[in-house]
């Protein structure tokens, strides 16, 4: 994996990341402002700013040109692209947004106050709201009929239509902080540090869900990205790890990938057309820095 593109003028940790569906040659990244990037010529587009305090959440719509971003401040923005203005403001939230999901017409939002709502973008009213039963909300991921919210004290299983209560799930000490989904395999990161494969039990046990496979790394599984038309998984921390997942076994790390841990990570297609690259990874750190890898594996 190699270092191709370090975009520079950010001032505060890089906590989350949203590439353009628009255009692909577009990533917002968030830390006390979101800041558009042309990744083509490398250079800053332009800024949204409103937002009081550090921006931990962004989802993009990809019916619409509408941008959403969760802060410190405990408020979720909605800005269109277009304009660069922001059009709304919601207030539901009590303590930092940490987590947004975009679902049909709606957004699925989580946040410290250990809430998730789902918000009509239509109406604008909440359409249901969750108070789960194991702590802060920390990610939310959503697949087919069931949505995994990470918590502070484990995972839960919700029906994103409902919101009602599936199941609980256990096994990792540390709060889950990251999840990602492939084929019928759930994957976990948490603060202890493991990384873990999950799949459906037909045991007649509590949890229908059982631990296939733990990773360990050095400190906490921040971000998780599955590859796209692939096997593989990248795991980022304070160093980034590329794991065939059908084998279960490590492709590829890079120690001290930024001089700070990771707080930011997503997988595309390759941003370089002619590039022989199967695919570009970008992280974002506490470092204030945005970074571009070119992976060969």
């Amino acid at each position: 994996m190699e270092e191709i593109d370090n975009l520079a003028g950010l001032t505060d940790t890089v906590r989350s990341l949203c590439l353009s569906s628009s255009s692909q040659n577009t990533l917002f990244a968030c830390c006390s402002e979101i800041v558009a990037y042309d990744l083509e010529t490398k250079q800053q587009v332009y800024q949204l700013k409103q937002h009081k305090k550090s921006i931990y959440a962004l989802a993009e719509d990809p019916s619409s040109s509408l941008l959403f971003s969760g802060s410190g401040d405990s408020l979720i923005k909605t800005w269109d692209t277009r304009t660069k203005e922001c059009v709304r403001t919601y207030t539901e939230h009590k303590s930092t947004v940490r987590t947004i999901i975009c679902e049909d017409s709606s957004i699925i939002t989580g946040s410290f106050d250990a809430t998730i709502h789902k918000i009509d973008l239509r109406t604008h009213k909440i359409l249901f709201s969750i108070l789960p039963s194991l702590g802060n909300i920390n990610y939310l991921l959503t697949h087919g009929k069931e949505m995994f919210v990470g918590c502070d004290k484990g995972f839960q299983v919700y029906n994103p239509e409902n919101g009602k209560l599936i199941e609980d799930i256990r096994g990792q000490r540390g709060g889950i902080i990251s999840l990602a989904f492939h084929e019928a395999t759930l994957y976990s990161g948490s603060t202890d540090g493991s990384m873990k494969a999950w799949i459906r039990s037909n045991s007649a046990k509590q949890s229908s869900w059982k631990c296939i496979w733990t990773e360990v790394h050095e400190t906490p599984v921040a971000r998780l990205s599955i590859i796209p038309y692939s096997n593989h998984l990248v795991s980022a921390s304070n160093d980034i790890k590329i794991w065939d997942i059908q084998g279960q076994y490590k492709l590829e790390e890079v120690k001290g990938a930024h001089n700070a841990p990771i707080r930011s990570l997503l997988s595309c297609p390759p941003l370089d057309s002619s590039s022989s690259s199967p695919y570009n990874i970008i992280s974002g750190g506490q470092d204030c820095s945005v970074k571009v890898w070119k992976v060969n594996v």
